[in-house]
């Protein structure tokens, strides 16, 4: 069977149209990878925020408690 020049050109129109399908799906993952990530790092960031060093609490209570003495 041969193809006509316009058969020829409408699937390869239907090849890009399904490249560009893949392209935008490849592209939406890697941005909520991104997405997730950046919440990942945002959380750690706060729980460091809220987080007291235990060296520095440890050592504070040993001073506290030779002063008090």
């Amino acid at each position: 069977m041969e193809f006509t020049e316009r058969e020829a050109l409408k699937l390869r129109l239907e090849q890009l149209a399904q490249h560009e399908r893949n392209v935008l799906e490849q592209i939406q993952l890697e941005r909520r990878e991104l997405l997730d990530r950046m919440k990942e790092l945002d959380e750690k960031e706060r729980q460091d925020a809220l987080h007291i060093d235990p060296p520095f609490h440890y050592f504070s209570a040993l001073i506290y408690k030779k002063i008090s003495n």
